[in-house]
C-alpha cells in the first residue's frame, strides 16, 4: 500500500522538476552591473588635512599632483613613480 503513491521514475519528469527547484531558489549572485560609471575626481583631497605638513612632505605632495596631471595618472601612481 506505500508503495502504492510512488509516481515512476522518468527522465524528462525528474529534469522538470529539477527546474522547477531551481526556479523556487532566491537569487545567489547578482550578474546586472551596480557600478555607476561617474568617473571620480583623481586628484581631490581635503585641503585641511596638509595643515601641519613639511615642506618637504608638500613638495614631494606637489610634484606627485603636477606628475598625476600632466601623465593623466593617479595620484597614488604618480608618488609611487616618484618613490622609485
Amino acid at each position: 500500500m506505500q508503495l502504492d503513491n510512488v509516481s515512476e521514475f522518468s527522465e524528462d519528469n525528474t529534469i522538470n522538476e529539477f527546474k522547477t527547484f531551481i526556479k523556487t531558489l532566491p537569487k545567489q549572485i547578482e550578474f546586472n552591473e551596480i557600478a555607476t560609471k561617474n568617473k571620480q575626481d583623481k586628484n581631490k583631497f581635503d585641503v585641511t588635512s596638509f595643515e601641519n605638513a613639511t615642506e618637504e612632505s608638500l613638495k614631494i605632495y606637489n610634484q606627485a599632483k603636477l606628475m598625476s596631471e600632466k601623465d593623466d595618472i593617479f595620484f597614488r601612481d604618480a608618488l609611487l613613480k616618484l618613490q622609485s
